[in-house]
């Protein structure tokens, strides 16, 4: 515990919007510079993600899976506004300038990747499938209620919004560990959601995007 001395040293600071504005923004430039210059020093691998914000605008997400310390991290390296179409040309335009802003090297890019098609239809189908249940108080209580009967290991999905990017490996691996339990769920309430969850094919994809 700090005592009155530092107590008054903090309310000394001044607390006007613009001074925390301005430190937040200070704060957000720190840790990019700190991101980039790590992403610099080695090699590196991107991924592009399309996605749409609160105000239904696109967004182009990019991400670097780098190594630093001898860890292998991955982080949101930017993301920047879609104004025009949501083109192949388009993003890596977009890409392009931003990597020569940052002085980023395409020379050093080991590789860049967007979601394939197909699997791009299982993340659709999957979140899909957890808003069915995760959407709807009555069915979120129900499917919790059949985990504890089945003695499951988790008692719920985890709740996706499509502004959270992070949150969809967490999400989808969540689904996997359920998907014995979802399945039921969806046959016991009539959904043909539920024939996915039988498809070998389809698990393999999902098992891969969980990863």
């Amino acid at each position: 515990m700090h005592g009155d001395k530092q107590a008054r040293e903090l309310e000394a600071v001044p607390l006007s919007d613009g001074t925390i504005s301005r430190r937040i923004t200070d704060m957000a430039q720190n840790i990019k510079c700190q991101l980039i210059d790590r992403v610099k020093k080695g090699k590196y691998a991107l991924q592009l993600d399309e996605s749409t914000d609160v105000s239904n605008s696109a967004q182009l997400l990019v991400f670097a899976r780098y190594s630093f310390d001898g860890k292998l991290n991955e982080d949101m390296l930017f993301c920047t506004p879609l104004e025009l179409k949501c083109t192949g040309e388009e993003m890596f335009t977009k890409l392009d300038n931003k990597m020569k802003e940052e002085g980023l090297s395409w020379d050093e890019c080991i590789a860049s990747k967007t979601l394939d098609p197909e699997l791009k239809s299982v993340l659709e189908t999957a979140i899909k499938m957890v808003n069915y249940i995760k959407s709807r108080p009555l069915n979120t209580r129900l499917f919790a209620s059949l985990c504890n009967k089945l003695g499951s290991e988790h008692q719920g999905l985890l709740f996706h919004t499509e502004v959270r990017w992070l949150s969809r490996g967490n999400v989808l691996s969540r689904l996997y560990e359920l998907r014995d339990e979802v399945r039921l769920f969806l046959t016991e309430h009539g959904s043909q959601l539920a024939d996915h969850l039988t498809d070998p094919d389809w698990l393999t994809r999902l098992a891969y995007l969980t990863d």
